[in-house]
């Protein structure tokens, strides 16, 4: 790397070396050395050190809660004495945030995070020996000393130690161990007295003092201290012995040299123009971060919840169980999705579980509406914590160790984390008050911040996941930079790919046995590489279109029909104890209504692709909906189980063509770029009428609640008279009724869907041409029509094991057999029924959100595995509890357990399973196919949900544990089969995922 001499002002050449010609098969990016380091045992175990500390504030964390009436009662302190010790814990932490960066980079990064465990040992043993509040003030401000060093020491040591593409998820390890520290010590405060519990709490800290010496020492930190050697030596530990380190460690020394030679930062060195964004950053995050009101949930929990009329034990322990699996999943997906979505769905998470929380307090005071408040309490705070520990929990602190340079690290990690424990202490104190002068209004207060949160991420932070190294981020044109070398200039930000990443060369299709491929071939680029806004990956021909208003429109047109699906779906749990006493219908009678709809889902699926490649996809939806409208009446007038049966017959046959037609007509109609997130509105809006059936049913009469599931299908009808038909429709008629191809209509299709003003730009040109041209259409018109037993044979056997496996899997997870009968399985489990459908109908809403946020951002598989895995052990939950029901074992954990299980089922499928297997049924058929194939696809899907819906009662008979213990296994096989044979079709037109799935020649 090339020396520049160093003026005041600005930067001769960047800190960052070109990347060089890439030579033996190195990364894409161009870093042989960095791109793709892998996890060593050795950076495993630091990182497992390291957050030994994050345990110890986790704990630390949760412990005021379950300890607050031990405590109180056994010390006989008053609210404002317990107020001031669960908040002076923020006044030490703000005194060891002051001296974290100093003492980190005085002792480095392990020496802090020992000197920080003396403090907490320290506090923790003046709170098991306290016999008055002077001492537990004393103990609980040791433990925030400690806590504030922790809290930036901590996540700035990983991000340091990690190679770039594990940054991300290592770091964000520090915020679920926080998370499990703090749920742990929820669920053991309501098991053993508060001294013992203060006394657990010193055991990781121990072990972290234990585990320091056999750890190295930051690399970035020895460099800094000029000790190189040491610096080699700690990077080749870390990277492992094998792995060629001279790359890495060239620039980590280059780079430290350059900043030796500044002056030593000073806290009031941050205030300049050049640090501006950073700090706004960072500070602002960590600023909304508490004003959020994310410690005070936390402090006071268990008073929230009695406040609210639930029971605090419960509440609590709900809470532990939402929180892990949902930290899990936003490190799961840091490095897939990049902090600024995760940061966004995570603001808005936490603002609609305020704003729950803060409509509970409110319906207190309404006459009628009172049996609610609780329930939305519960759901208000399970959301927030959800939410929260998705992203807003750990990602900042993750943001804060990457923004600043290595010189003002220290200097600038003290002043936010200062900003971070005032802004905690001031929320944990005053928040008492402020429930004393309004309990709404403090939660609505809450929800604004979170939303105001949403707008600053949405602003002001830029994303960056893992193709960008530490080293980079701090260089990074986009955010600040070296030390008084840089202006910042936000009127003109600068490419930050430019200077430092070598952008990734597009892969081409594999095409298999293809003798003749059915994708155009790319034309060069007319301006360079291709980074101009002439034609790259963003935005460019490759990216593919903007959503227009008509897309839009044709797409909310389509999914009422998924509303229509999700209503069905929904309508026979709330309406079962309605329906059985105004009929006096049977356990066997009801079994039958509810599965009787698969069957005529079944009749459906099977004429589903033949109906739409005759009568076109507007036209299958418009017979859908009809049908619907038919079924609802014959419900809603119905006088016995005959009329019942033939509506729900109906309705199920409409379902089933709906089931095909809506993911298909979207993902035809829709750009390659937004195809996943649009085609995930189907499931989105499946789960809002089957959530608001239940909602709705808890209010309503079933007779009013079937008038109410024809809404939906009449606005469809409607709506379809002013919406295109499917692009490829027009090609899938010119081969099937052998007619003279219809290329104009398929431009004027694509002229309303994309936009009169840019169907001549580049990238609509280039769609046009694909779907039109002459090598594509003419081969497909010579092919056969597809029928079902084409689709037999081996150049299918790819697409269709994945189709039809995955339908398979979904329904043999238990899907339907949960959703139609989730009240009678609460009422097994001794839990209310009425909550726990409310609960889940909650959940499932912005889960489903969710995933149609990531669906094109963190890709196909990665959510399916993330899914199946959560239902999984969401079902595996629901079983141990009738087992425990069964030995008669902790009978008061059982309905909390299968509460927990049953929204951890629905919000996991909401997030991937649900959804996923249709849109990938939508994408791996070929045009000749999709038809007959989605017609088998979609009897399969229902055939298996008729056999589940219409067994699960007398399974549920045979051994409701062994039933759950089913599903949960079903979900595990969910996960091999996803992680071996399902592709991933993000980013990628339907022509090439199916020119690669299905290989043939054009000449057969």
């Amino acid at each position: 790397m090339v020396k520049e001499s160093i003026e005041e002002g600005q930067l001769s050449s960047p800190l960052i070396v070109a990347d060089k010609p890439c030579e033996n098969g190195c990364s894409g990016d161009g870093h042989e050395e960095m791109g793709g380091s892998s996890a060593t045992s050795v950076l495993v175990l630091s990182t497992l050190i390291a957050v030994s500390g994050s345990y110890v504030f986790g704990t630390a964390v949760g412990y005021s809660s379950p300890a607050e009436s031990g405590i109180m009662d056994e010390l006989g302190l008053s609210l404002a004495e317990y107020s001031l010790f669960g908040s002076i814990l923020t006044i030490g932490a703000m005194l060891g945030a002051i001296a974290s960066g100093w003492i980190a980079d005085l002792i480095g990064r392990r020496g802090a995070m020992g000197f920080s465990e003396v403090f907490c040992i320290m506090g923790w043993l003046a709170v098991v020996f306290s016999k008055d509040a002077w001492w537990l003030d004393f103990g609980r401000l040791s433990i925030g000393c400690g806590m504030g060093l922790l809290s930036y020491v901590v996540p700035v040591y990983i991000a340091e130690i990690t190679p770039k593409n594990l940054r991300g998820g290592f770091t964000t390890v520090h915020q679920l161990m926080i998370c499990c520290g703090s749920s742990i010590t929820f669920l053991l405060g309501t098991l053993v007295n508060w001294r013992i519990l203060a006394l657990i709490g010193t055991i990781p800290c121990l072990i972290q003092i234990v585990g320091l010496p056999f750890i190295p020492e930051s690399p970035r930190w020895l460099a800094r201290s000029g000790r190189w050697q040491d610096c080699e030596a700690a990077l080749q530990r870390l990277r492992g012995e094998n792995a060629i380190i001279s790359q890495e460690a060239a620039e980590i020394k280059d780079y430290s040299e350059t900043l030796q030679r500044l002056s030593e930062a000073t806290i009031l060195d941050l205030f300049q123009w050049t640090y501006a964004r950073s700090l706004i950053v960072g500070v602002g995050l960590m600023v909304l971060q508490q004003f959020g009101g994310v410690n005070a949930i936390v402090f006071y929990a268990s008073a929230i919840f009695v406040s609210a009329g639930f029971s605090g034990r419960v509440g609590s322990i709900a809470m532990v169980a939402v929180q892990i699996p949902m930290t899990t999943l936003g490190t799961i997906l840091m490095d897939k999705s990049g902090r600024r979505p995760l940061l966004l769905a995570s603001a808005a998470g936490t603002c609609l579980g305020c704003f729950f929380v803060g409509i509970s307090f409110l319906l207190q005071g309404l006459q009628g509406w009172k049996e609610l408040g609780p329930i939305f309490a519960l759901l208000g705070v399970l959301i927030y914590d959800g939410a929260f520990s998705l992203g807003m929990g750990g990602i900042p602190w993750v943001i804060m160790s990457e923004i600043f340079p290595i010189n003002m690290k220290g200097t600038a990690g003290s002043l936010v984390t200062l900003v971070s424990w005032l802004g905690s202490w001031i929320i944990s104190y005053a928040f008492n008050f402020l429930m004393k002068w309004s309990s709404a209004g403090t939660f609505f207060i809450f929800s604004s911040i979170c939303g105001i949160t949403v707008l600053f991420v949405a602003k002001l932070l830029t994303s960056f996941s893992g193709h960008i190294g530490t080293v980079e981020i701090e260089l990074a044109p986009e955010f600040v930079f070296t030390a008084s070398l840089v202006l910042f200039d936000q009127l003109v930000p600068t490419k930050t790919a430019d200077v430092m990443v070598k952008p990734k060369k597009k892969k081409h299709v594999e095409e298999g046995s293809t003798t003749r491929s059915l994708i155009i071939k790319e034309k060069p680029k007319a301006h360079g590489n291709g980074d101009d806004d002439g034609g790259r990956g963003v935005g460019g021909p490759e990216s593919g279109g903007s959503a227009t208003a008509v897309v839009v429109l044709s797409t909310l047109v389509a999914i009422c029909g998924s509303y229509e699906f999700g209503a069905a779906v929904g309508y026979s749990s709330p309406a079962e104890s309605g329906i059985m006493d105004d009929l006096g219908l049977s356990v066997t009678e009801y079994s039958f209504f509810g599965s009787i709809m698969t069957i005529g889902a079944m009749i459906g699926a099977v004429t589903s692709g033949k109906i739409a490649d005759l009568i076109g996809r507007r036209g299958i939806m418009k017979l859908s909906a009809l049908l619907c409208v038919l079924g609802w009446f014959a419900i809603m007038f119905s006088k016995g189980a005959w009329s019942l049966d033939l509506g729900r017959l109906s309705i199920g046959c409409g379902v089933g063509l709906i089931s095909y037609a809506v993911p298909v007509y979207i993902a035809e109609i829709s750009p390659k770029n937004l195809r996943g997130g649009f085609t995930a509105t189907h499931q989105f809006m499946l789960a809002i009428g089957s959530a608001l059936m239940y909602f709705i049913g808890t209010s309503v009469n079933w007779r009013i609640l079937a008038a109410i599931g024809a809404i939906p299908a009449v606005v469809q009808l409607v709506g379809l008279f002013f919406i295109p038909e499917g692009k490829l429709q027009y090609i899938a008629e010119n081969h099937l009724q052998a007619k003279i191809g219809r290329e104009n209509d398929c431009e004027a299709a694509l002229r309303r869907l994309r936009g009169e003003k840019l169907t001549f730009l580049w990238k609509n040109k280039k769609e046009i041409d694909l779907l039109v041209s002459q090598d594509y259409t003419e081969t497909i018109k010579q092919l056969s029509e597809g029928k079902i037993l084409d689709l037999l044979q081996w150049r299918y056997a790819h697409s269709l094991v994945v189709g039809v496996g995955l339908m398979i899997l979904q329904q043999f997870g238990g899907c339907n057999g949960i959703g139609f009968y989730a009240s009678s399985i609460f009422v097994s489990a001794g839990f209310p029924s009425k909550i726990g459908t409310i609960a889940m109908a909650a959940v499932q809403i912005p889960t489903t959100i969710m995933g149609i946020f990531l669906m094109d951002k963190s890709g196909r598989r990665p959510l399916l595995l993330v899914s199946a895995a959560g239902t999984c052990l969401g079902c595996f939950l629901v079983g141990l509890s009738f087992l425990l029901q069964d030995f008669n074992q902790w009978k008061e954990l059982t309905s909390i357990l299968v509460l927990v299980g049953m929204v951890a089922f629905n919000a996991f499928f909401g997030i991937g399973m649900a959804g996923i297997p249709w849109l990938i049924m939508s994408e791996i058929f070929p045009i000749n196919m999709k038809g007959s194939a989605g017609s088998l696809v979609s009897l399969v899907n229902w055939s298996f949900s008729w056999i589940v819906t219409y067994a699960f009662n007398f399974m549920m008979e045979w051994s409701s544990a062994g039933t759950f213990f089913i599903f949960a296994s079903s979900g595990g096989l969910t996960i091999l089969f996803v992680a071996k044979l399902v592709p991933e079709t993000k980013g990628r037109t339907l022509e090439e995922i199916q020119a690669t799935m299905n290989p043939f020649s054009a000449t057969e």
